[in-house]
């Protein structure tokens, strides 16, 4: 998106650009909206108290998420509207090049960034979530890809930009507006754009929202000629530019605009005085962006990029017509699916996660992705995988021998080969084991079906890492082990505990038993090692789901939000995967009679779902382990164990949460060490002062702002202009103090940070100006 556009709108004195449904213009009898599914992803993710909001991080609600985008399509179909929303195809789709490789890397760098954030709070113990950026959960979009369309709403894949593709597409006449959350489609000629946060009710029933297009907001921002607003976009820094004008040249440095704290839109206000100027012609042909062009034949390349994104007169590219294409585009295989097919690489998409810790989320799944890899009929492919801070690439082989699409898809049309595709299904799952590892002939898991078929056998895959090198420092089977498992070929612990994997399961049948709904409970705050393992669990699930579709034998019971939500996992997993426990059971508001069922669950369907998932695997495969750490780095032991609540008493708590902003002022929160009792201080007694010390010259500071120097300088400058003035001025009489207003709660927000029943045209954040200083933008498409 354009950097501070959003925030120059907000702060404008001009009209506001509110209007009703009537009023906006459409091209047949109803009006007709296509809506940007990643900004809507974003939408439904961000919460209405964002102050002490953990969701995302626990890993997801989706029945929460499924909710908000019905509310929000009941919304528009009341009015006769009809919606269309429109999603991207996965990084790495064709056509490749190396500036949408060095795109597809800023991003995945900055979703890294935020996943590091928020490890870095829950290492820390913060105390409030709001400085966290989201993250979007694994499932997040086949969910309200699912949900719209149960609500007859039409769903679109593309391989374009998302952006640009709704633009077109309102462009064209097949839309009268486009609904986001992205200030590019002001710089788009022709096109409304209605900012989702904006849509409400207004006090006579009427729908509402904001209507901008490139001339309004050239209007609003008092740019004189609105063809210009493509500049600005280029000084402010579009997807495109952004990293020469906010990390090379600092845009606002170049054209001597001081940026102001109190006046957040200072950098959008001088770059369009610069644009207003009579002088001005064009950012090539004026200084000083002339000579920074001229010599910085990168940056040159960027602009012209950006002018052909922004020019719809240029065609899309075509979708394509392979048959992978095709059943992609109707949402049936990965979206993934074409860029491997057509010889694109893997772009790991990164999740909320612990990417510290020794057993990596993306290599347990690697065995699995080998698979797909053949049936697309690739023998390579290059991975671009998250770590710690960066995004590395490797080349991974497929699995050899296995086939190909269509001699698998040709097998569903036969009844009697469906069979062998769930076996198949089966055997791919189990792949971990070892090759003379003696399998049982029947699936215990069948007779349970589906969704617990896929959630057991994603189960019993993260156990089955007991029989690979996927060890932590510590986990490795001693030499000295039972006998019983080194015959088995285990190497070392499963990554996950028993209680784990209990709560793991006990979640699965929460959800699928109809008791997701009435479960109420105060937000659990995160912890690292908990992040972890719905991080195995989500990704693990999301791998199989992707194999089912290849395969072409996806169950319809597979949908999100009965897969997991983060909420009953946290309360699970604190409670050690004993859902019969009264503080578990205190959580559901329900009647005695389904209390005693939530409790079968937890004494009858819960032990043999486990016996079920656990019954290929070595009996003893976890006592074998009592007490072997799964987390080392940067994490306490204890950690990986139930932690028994315990108040503790800190001292100069408050002063801890003056500030959050900052991380190092952030209290504590480990259990301080227990002082020794000292002795009582002497009595006082009376004494005349000592005498005054003498005076001794001040050590130079080893270091000095450069701020000090300047005002020195500044000061002396001063002195001499006041005594060549004959003295120095008269003082001014001080002036009044203005009582201060009470602070504000701070709220988060994303660009133009409106919640969907606003109808208050909202200024942006206070924090706004240090995201235009510090933080790059980010595209999310």
């Amino acid at each position: 998106m354009v950097r501070g556009l959003t925030v120059g709108i907000l702060h404008s004195d001009g009209a506001k650009p509110e209007i009703t449904i009537d009023n906006l213009p459409r091209n047949g009898e109803h009006p007709r909206l296509i809506v940007d599914g990643v900004s809507l992803a974003y939408h439904v993710l961000t919460p209405e108290n964002k102050e002490h909001s953990w969701e995302f991080v626990n890993g997801g609600n989706y029945k929460m998420y499924s909710n908000k985008v019905i509310e929000f399509i009941a919304l528009l179909q009341n009015y006769h509207i009809e919606v269309v929303i429109v999603f991207p195809l996965a990084d790495g789709t064709p056509p490749v090049t190396e500036q949408t490789t060095a795109r597809w890397n800023q991003k995945a760098t900055e979703k890294v960034r935020r996943v590091a954030r928020a490890r870095n709070m829950l290492e820390k113990g913060a105390s409030t979530s709001r400085s966290l950026q989201e993250v979007l959960p694994p499932f997040i979009v086949s969910e309200i890809a699912d949900t719209a369309k149960a609500q007859k709403v039409e769903v679109i894949f593309t391989r374009n930009n998302v952006v640009r593709f709704a633009s077109n597409y309102v462009a064209q006449k097949h839309a009268d507006a486009v609904v986001g959350q992205n200030s590019d489609y002001l710089i788009f000629d022709d096109v409304n754009y209605i900012p989702l946060d904006s849509i409400g009710k207004n006090d006579d029933k009427n729908l509402v929202f904001d209507c901008l297009n490139s001339q309004k907001a050239a209007e609003l921002i008092k740019l004189e000629d609105p063809s210009k607003m493509f500049q600005l976009s280029v000084l402010l820094g579009n997807p495109f530019t952004e990293h020469f004008v906010v990390q090379k040249y600092n845009i606002s440095a170049v054209h001597h605009i001081k940026l102001n704290p109190k006046y957040p839109d200072s950098l959008v206000v001088g770059l369009v005085n610069v644009l207003n100027n009579p002088e001005f012609d064009t950012i090539e042909t004026t200084s000083p962006t002339k000579e920074i062009i001229e010599n910085d034949p990168d940056f040159k390349k960027a602009i012209e990029e950006s002018r052909s994104f922004f020019n719809l007169s240029i065609p899309l590219d075509e979708e394509g017509k392979s048959d992978i294409v095709e059943e992609t585009l109707k949402g049936e295989l990965p979206i993934w699916a074409p860029a491997i097919f057509e010889g694109g690489d893997f772009w790991y998409d990164p999740i909320i996660d612990d990417y510290d810790h020794q057993i990596k989320t993306d290599l347990i799944s690697q065995p699995l992705r080998k698979f797909f890899y053949t049936i697309l009929k690739r023998d390579k492919v290059v991975e671009h995988i998250p770590t710690v801070d960066s995004v590395e690439t490797r080349e991974v082989a497929g699995e050899a021998g296995f086939p190909d699409y269509k001699k698998l898809w040709a097998m569903k049309k036969d009844k009697k080969k469906i069979k062998n595709l769930q076996s198949t299904y089966a055997n791919i799952s189990s792949c971990l084991f070892p090759p003379d590892y003696q399998l049982p002939k029947g699936e215990a898991l069948e007779k349970i079906g589906e969704p617990f078929i896929t959630i057991g056998l994603a189960l019993r895959y993260i156990v089955s890492l007991c029989f690979t090198e996927n060890q932590t420092t510590y986990s490795k089977l001693p030499e000295d082990g039972p006998e019983d498992l080194k015959k088995a070929h285990v190497v070392g612990a499963p990554p996950i505990d028993l209680f784990e994997l209990k709560a793991l399961a006990a979640t699965a049948l929460v959800l699928n038993n109809n008791f997701g709904s009435k479960f109420s409970a105060p937000q659990f705050k995160p912890k690292l090692r908990r992040v972890k393992v719905a991080a195995y669990y989500q990704s693990v699930v999301q791998h199989l789901i992707w194999l089912q579709q290849l395969l072409g034998i996806k169950s319809d019971r597979l949908a999100p939000h009965r897969l997991y939500d983060g909420e009953i996992f946290a309360a699970a997993y604190e409670c050690t995967g004993d859902i019969t426990s009264e503080k578990f059971l205190g959580y559901f508001d329900v009647e005695d009679a389904e209390l005693a069922k939530l409790q079968k669950i937890g004494t009858t369907m819960l032990p043999q779902f486990l016996d079920a998932i656990l019954g290929p695997l070595p009996k003893n495969i976890f006592e074998a382990f009592n007490g072997v750490p799964r987390s080392i780095a940067g994490v306490a032991y204890e950690d990986s164990k139930p932690v028994t609540t315990e108040v503790i008493v800190v001292k100069s708590a408050f002063a801890g949460l003056l500030d959050s902003d900052d991380d190092d002022e952030f209290v504590d929160e480990d259990e301080p060490e227990a002082k020794e009792e000292k002795p009582a201080p002497p009595p006082v007694v009376a004494a005349p002062p000592p005498p005054p010390p003498k005076k001794q010259p001040k050590k130079k500071q080893a270091q000095e702002d450069d701020d000090d120097e300047d005002m020195e300088a500044f000061l002396l400058a001063q002195a001499a202009k006041n005594a060549n003035a004959g003295g120095p001025p008269k003082p001014k009489p001080a002036a009044q103090a203005k009582p201060q207003q009470k602070k504000k709660p701070h709220v988060r927000k994303l660009e133009g940070g409106m919640q969907l029943n606003n109808q208050t045209f909202n200024k942006e954040s206070k924090q706004e100006l240090k995201r235009q200083l510090k933080q790059q933008g980010f595209d999310y498409n």
